[in-house]
């Protein structure tokens, strides 16, 4: 049976999660930070500890939620409803989950998160699309205990909105769910986690492959990445002469729009153009929110340095 318990204020909020595994710890449960992460879960939720809340901090975490769902709401045509209300499951005792809304209709669990740059996904999620590998586990905890369809929405940056989704009961629920559950056991037990071997941390639910610093090794290309660096550096130098040159020229031409010099033809053309003060709208009509009628265009960049 699943149920809804609701609370009024942030830290009603956190008393009411604080004897359960959340939806942010499901990570650490199934052993993927690390030993120490997963010993720190049990520690808490031994103590009976309630994480303190700062009232500005939690508000500005609100506002920023609530400027996502916007442009959720714009991006996918789905309205959301917000619900203050702790998710427990009987299937998952030990378990709880606080969804920042739900859709309106289809009435899935949606997860707001936020990221500096475009998360790194799992090469399929279980939804038939990638899935963020750092959310998730998140995801999956918090369909399970809720039995609704999650749905994530990262934003990256300040307007570049990511929309995923996961279904309940995928592959990854039933070993995410007895990890938790085993941690749980654990705590009951006033006995410390064990210490999983590496070949079982490797084997945990939701792993993202970690990508090392330095990226992928491409063995056997030096020559290649050698020959494109010493191009793309001979075409910086032309590109820094074309433009010296072409000073030179307009110095010569002044005001005069055409040239001539034996078989050369110079031509200049000259064009006003305008362009939109975002920053002057914004302060002319600050209640009006652009973001949600900018397209995102994504773009990639290339390119070889020698080291």
């Amino acid at each position: 049976m699943i149920k809804a318990i609701p609370y009024r204020t942030e830290p009603e909020r956190a008393a009411l999660t604080s004897p359960y595994i959340g939806a942010e710890e499901a990570a650490a449960a199934a052993g993927r930070g690390g030993y120490e992460a997963l010993r720190a879960v049990w520690a808490r939720v031994t103590a009976g500890e309630i994480a303190p809340v700062e009232e500005a901090a939690a508000e500005t975490e609100a506002a920023r939620k609530a400027y996502a769902l916007r442009l959720f709401t714009a991006k996918t045509g789905l309205s959301v409803r917000r619900r203050r209300a702790v998710f427990v499951n009987g299937r998952y005792p030990f378990a709880c989950a606080d969804p920042d809304a739900f859709t309106v209709g289809e009435g899935a669990a949606v997860l707001v998160r936020f990221a500096p740059e475009p998360p790194l996904c799992l090469p399929a999620g279980e939804a038939g699309q990638p899935v963020p590998a750092a959310f998730f586990p998140a995801c999956v905890h918090t369909a399970a205990v809720t039995g609704r369809p999650c749905t994530l929405a990262v934003l990256v940056g300040e307007s570049d909105l990511r929309v995923y989704a996961l279904n309940p009961g995928g592959p990854s629920e039933t070993p995410l769910m007895q990890a938790e559950a085993d941690l749980m056991q654990a705590v009951v037990s006033g006995k410390e986690p064990a210490r999983p071997a590496p070949e079982e941390e490797k084997a945990a639910p939701a792993a993202p492959a970690a990508e090392a610093p330095e990226g992928l090794p491409l063995y056997g290309m030096e020559p290649v990445l050698r020959d494109y660096a010493d191009r793309a550096a001979g075409i910086r130098r032309l590109q820094s002469r074309q433009r010296a040159v072409a000073k030179e020229i307009r110095v010569k031409l002044g005001a005069h729009a055409r040239g001539f010099c034996g078989d050369y033809r110079v031509t200049v053309a000259r064009a006003a153009r305008q362009s939109f003060d975002r920053a002057a709208f914004a302060r002319a009509h600050p209640a009006i929110l652009l973001d949600p009628y900018y397209r995102t265009v994504e773009s990639e960049t290339l390119r070889v340095t020698r080291v």
